[in-house]
């Protein structure tokens, strides 16, 4: 799996809950840090979870289909975000792309995870 998220303290955490369900997980706060993880762990990325407010130009619909991209195939993905404006950013998400609103616990991040699997 591959985590794109740049608050280190959920970050650590997602991490953390997957490392304990045993899913090996490369990530980094933006798409060259997530991909120079990766890059030296080449854990298989058959999911890509990305944090919607990203610093920079990027936002995560855009670091979805960076990575997709970058990877030459399309994992499903999982876009996490606090915004309020639910509507607008089901319009722009990725196709096989999943929407899990911030604050979540692992029950939920599990439900979604497994949505896609």
């Amino acid at each position: 799996m591959l985590l794109i998220e740049d608050d280190e303290d959920a970050r650590g955490a997602i991490e953390g809950q997957l490392s304990e369900w045993g899913v090996v997980c490369a990530g980094g706060i933006n798409v060259e840090e997530a991909m120079g993880s990766w890059a030296v762990s080449r854990v298989p990325v058959d999911r890509i979870i990305a944090d919607f407010r990203l610093p920079g130009t990027l936002n995560g619909t855009d670091v979805i289909r960076e990575v997709r991209q970058l990877l030459g195939y399309n994992p499903a993905a999982l876009l996490i975000t606090g915004e309020i404006d639910k509507a607008f950013i089901l319009s722009v998400l990725p196709p096989d792309t999943e929407l899990l609103q911030k604050p979540f616990n692992a029950v939920a991040l599990k439900d979604a995870l497994r949505s896609r699997i």
